[in-house]
């Protein structure tokens, strides 16, 4: 199986032909994913599909659309290779989407390949519209000055392998523990690179400390600075993602938002990338797959990559504090009193997605989830007296549950918890986790251990 991709920038067209050994049967499914690595809502990316066609030879064939995501293609018993071509329309900027434009190629290839089988190898050549394009990717490749080329094991290390084209991006690279760290930029950075790259990797060796290994051989940080505003950040494999700044350039007001992100999309190559939830042991693209310990998977994250930055001495007391307070602004002026808990809001992602929704609904699996992560955290480190805390439990769970065999449920973790605690955590798990009480006294008691008063 072969996968073609060329470009049309005027129009903003990616250009997609496929060419499949035909099958010994009366029709073919093709389908495309319903939804994408790092965002757990169904997606609508059949919408920016046009001009979809099939033939045999000189033939061309019958299909229909049988549901939103698949087309299947009717045959005739020709033994030759069946060859399909669509249009994908590419002119949506965040780090989930695909882009074209006059200086840039930015391709998520889960938003427009369609499959028919998710386990088998394939290869893919895209084509250069420019010689001098370099391309930037996590999956290994070769390029010439007419193309790049890709050999997948299969569609899920396709999926999870978003890539640019872009004339000379800057790159920042260093190695870890026999690890190959690189980041690259298609706008400017003004401001002070060299103690940039030192934060990176105060910022990474903490986090590898925190495992004691890495999981990938190389990583990639993928930053476009758009025109407009915009923040935002995809976790993926051996590489993120992500979208920061505005006018093509960072300033230094942008410095601890950007190396925030950068810790918290690098901390997913081991909590979700490797250590993952049981109902997503395996990725199936095709349908929702329901799950309700989001908090772990977002709401750790998003409190460990700050604290993690405090820890390695890139970011100050006051810093680190400062991005707490904002995380406590979030939830507890909007979220404090909805009615949902962070199991039922993390299951909902599924059914209303990231938006702030209807009043008193649902809660953030970010801002909920790192607060209830930064209890827990105190917690531990209080019945030890300062020799445990959150990050024993997290080194459990990768020990556990880190080679992609078997994923916890929310029980599980729960019970490792309270197997690491010594005691009983039903006090916590009850009101923080699946109660729908105010937290703000177990916030409260948990800044106090810190010595500040939340008010």
């Amino acid at each position: 199986m072969k996968y073609f991709l060329n470009f049309d920038r005027e129009n903003q067209n990616i250009i997609i032909k496929i060419e499949i050994k035909a099958p010994n049967k009366p029709f073919i499914d093709l389908n495309l994913p319903a939804w994408r690595p790092g965002r757990y809502q169904l997606q609508n990316f059949a919408k920016n599909i046009s001009a979809f066609k099939a033939s045999q030879g000189a033939k061309n064939l019958n299909f229909r659309k049988i549901n939103r995501n698949t087309w299947r293609v009717f045959l005739n018993q020709n033994p030759e290779n069946l060859e399909i071509s669509y249009l994908y329309y590419a002119a949506e900027l965040n780090a989930g989407s695909s882009l074209l434009t006059e200086n840039l190629i930015y391709l998520n290839p889960v938003n427009f390949t369609m499959f028919v089988s998710d386990n088998k190898p394939f290869t893919v050549i895209v084509e250069k519209d420019k010689e001098y394009l370099s391309c930037i990717c996590g999956l290994s490749h070769k390029s010439s000055k007419k193309e790049v080329s890709f050999k997948a094991k299969n569609t899920y290390e396709w999926f999870d392998s978003p890539l640019i084209l872009s004339e000379n991006p800057h790159r920042i690279s260093y190695d870890i523990a026999e690890v190959g760290f690189n980041f690259w930029t298609t706008g400017k950075l003004n401001f002070d690179l060299k103690k940039f790259k030192s934060d990176l990797i105060k910022m990474t060796e903490a986090q590898i400390e925190y495992f004691g290994t890495f999981p990938e051989k190389v990583y990639h940080f993928i930053l476009i600075i758009p025109k407009e505003q915009y923040y935002h950040g995809v976790e993926h494999r051996n590489s993120t993602m992500l979208i920061l700044g505005n006018n093509h350039s960072l300033h230094s007001e942008n410095y601890t938002d950007l190396l925030s992100l950068a810790s918290h999309e690098l901390f997913h190559a081991w909590n979700i990338a490797k250590i993952r939830p049981q109902e997503l042991l395996k990725y199936d693209y095709t349908k929702e797959q329901y799950f309700d310990s989001c908090f772990i998977a977002e709401g750790i994250t998003t409190y460990l990559g700050d604290k993690i930055l405090w820890d390695a001495g890139v970011f100050s007391e006051d810093q680190y504090f400062f991005e707490l307070e904002t995380i406590c602004r979030r939830h507890f002026q909007t979220s404090d009193k909805a009615s949902q808990s962070l199991l039922e809001s993390s299951l909902d992602l599924w059914v209303d997605g990231y938006e702030k929704g209807i009043p008193n609904k649902k809660v953030s699996v970010y801002d909920k989830g790192a607060l209830a992560a930064f209890i827990l955290d105190t917690l531990f480190k209080k019945k030890s007296k300062g020799k445990m805390s959150l990050k024993n439990l997290m080194q459990a769970l990768y020990l556990k549950h880190g080679d992609l065999k078997s994923g916890y449920t929310f029980n599980s973790f729960k019970d490792l918890a309270e197997k690491l605690y010594g005691d009983k955590l039903d006090f916590y798990f009850d009101t923080v986790i699946s109660g729908n009480t105010s937290i703000l006294p177990m916030t409260k008691e948990a800044m106090r251990f810190y010595g500040r008063e939340f008010i």
